[in-house]
């Protein structure tokens, strides 16, 4: 019977973010590789299930568009321009597809 996570993929993407954490910190590459892998498959569900179609259908750059069309984000933030290497945060797919989950949960919950 498969499983269904009707609340989404949060609790899995957080068990294996500390599995990698934990396989790193002790340099256990084989370890390292499936909790690598385990997260790109939840994370990848996860936003399967936020943007209602396959995420790999919206790019980095389509995340991007959504986050500055619907939440009035700056473009150039989710970049590392000159503008914002203060902040020393990398904005990768991964990254913006969570910010953008938590600013859902956050407009919904008002």
């Amino acid at each position: 019977m498969k499983k269904s996570y009707e609340n989404g993929y949060w609790s899995k993407i957080t068990y294996w973010t500390c599995k990698l954490n934990e396989a790193t910190h002790f340099n256990n590459l084989k370890d390292t590789q499936v909790a690598i892998k385990k997260l790109e498959y939840f994370t990848q569900r996860q936003a399967d299930k936020e943007f209602g179609k396959r995420a790999h259908d919206v790019s980095k750059e389509g995340i991007v568009d959504i986050l500055v069309k619907d939440f009035g984000a700056t473009r150039s933030s989710f970049y590392n321009t000159d503008t914002n290497k203060s902040r020393e945060k990398f904005w990768t797919y991964n990254r913006c597809v969570k910010y953008y989950s938590k600013l859902q949960r956050y407009k919904t919950s008002l």
